[in-house]
């Protein structure tokens, strides 16, 4: 059976086993129809996370295609090809649409930070699944996430090298045009300094050859003992290859979906990832809840390929169920969007967390890669 199949057939056995529905007459469908508009990268730079995203989604709804009042959950896929004027044309169509009750987005921050501009104004409940920037939620009251965001991701990385690695010297690589990195770059040096520790240096994320050379030179001779890295995959290995050509011991952390990337899209750079210290949202070998470890037991022979693209996106599939459950016909989407925004104890993966006004308040996992895996290091609230 696919590695994917089976990692979100534990989702679905999950909910199953914790409505008590695994013992009883087969729910069969009521006739009626409740669309949700996706708006998912299928071209372009973002294709493999939009993709990875897609076969989550289609297996949730392949295997738990009903709400329980037996009415039938269709997704409407929408291509905005990893263009932010698309993503935003798509939005205000899907929202405009009377029969599209929410939306499920799968973007970077750049482009949910736009939507988020307008969403008060279409009043359509909004999921974002993988943006992890702390103003999207914040901007409006139509838009949740499933995802972490980039406060607590970099206050994490921060308190983890300062607390339990006890490094006190780091130099910061990000890209400040762009929201995600810089936000997540600021989060963890206002945290790491606040813990008494140093920033040596913040470099532009995109450095290269010869100059990226001199800047690494410079951070060795000042003793710096981490590297934190919010730039593009591509950026990231460029400081790492360079790294191990000056043959320098120094710690690496790098962001959330990082490693998703690598094994969707870029697998040939795999190796060089070796030992790279990573914040993300699941790990190959995490430890699960009691009921998580019981269906893996089952179900799973193998989830060393499974991306946090595709997990995510489960979650997000069983959250928009779960609100349009609250709700049932005719489903109105201020009810939905109520209780999108705030459950108690949603049952993901690897435990119960919170969604607090729009905002997950899940936990971080410290990983590290070797040999082509996301080795767990440990689980932060």
């Amino acid at each position: 059976m696919h590695h994917i199949a089976k990692i979100l057939i534990l989702f679905t056995t999950m909910l199953l086993l914790l409505s008590g529905c695994e013992n009883k007459t087969e729910l069969k469908p009521n006739g009626n129809v409740v669309k949700i508009g996706v708006i998912v990268p299928l071209k372009g730079k973002d294709a493999a996370m939009g993709k990875e995203a897609v076969k989550g989604l289609k297996i949730l709804q392949k295997t738990v295609p009903l709400t329980k009042d037996g009415t039938r959950i269709e997704l409407i896929f929408k291509n905005n090809r990893s263009d932010l004027n698309t993503t935003l044309l798509y939005y205000k169509k899907l929202a405009s649409d009377k029969e599209i009750k929410a939306i499920a987005v799968i973007a970077e921050s750049e482009s949910l930070l736009k939507i988020a501009d307008i969403a008060d104004e279409y009043r359509t409940p909004t999921l974002n699944i993988f943006a992890t920037h702390p103003d999207i939620s914040k901007k409006s009251s139509y838009i949740s996430s499933i995802c972490f965001n980039n406060i607590h991701q970099g206050q994490v990385a921060a308190l983890y090298i300062r607390d339990d690695l006890l490094l006190d010297r780091a130099a910061i690589f990000y890209d400040k045009e762009n929201p995600y990195s810089a936000t997540l770059s600021k989060e963890f040096e206002k945290k790491f300094k606040w813990i008494e520790g140093n920033v040596v240096a913040k470099l532009p994320g995109n450095l290269t050859g010869s100059k990226l050379e001199a800047e690494l030179n410079f951070l060795k001779k000042e003793k710096t003992d981490v590297l934190y890295m919010t730039q593009n995959v591509n950026n990231v290995f460029e400081v790492m290859k360079a790294v191990k050509k000056m043959d320098w011991d120094v710690t690496m952390m790098s962001r959330d979906g990082l490693f998703s990337r690598v094994k969707s899209k870029h697998k040939e750079m795999i190796n060089l990832a070796d030992g790279l210290l990573t914040t993300d949202h699941f790990s190959n070998s995490m430890p699960l809840s009691d009921l998580g470890m019981q269906i893996v037991e089952k179900y799973i022979d193998d989830i060393d390929s499974v991306t946090n693209f595709a997990a995510l996106s489960g979650e997000g599939y069983l959250l928009l169920k779960h609100a349009l459950e609250q709700c049932n016909k005719p489903f109105k989407k201020e009810c939905i969007n109520t209780h999108m925004r705030n459950v108690n104890q949603f049952k993901g993966f690897i435990g119960d967390f919170d969604i607090y006004e729009g905002n997950a308040m899940r936990p971080v996992i410290i990983s590290k890669i070797q040999n082509g895996k996301m080795l767990f290091v440990v689980k932060i609230y």
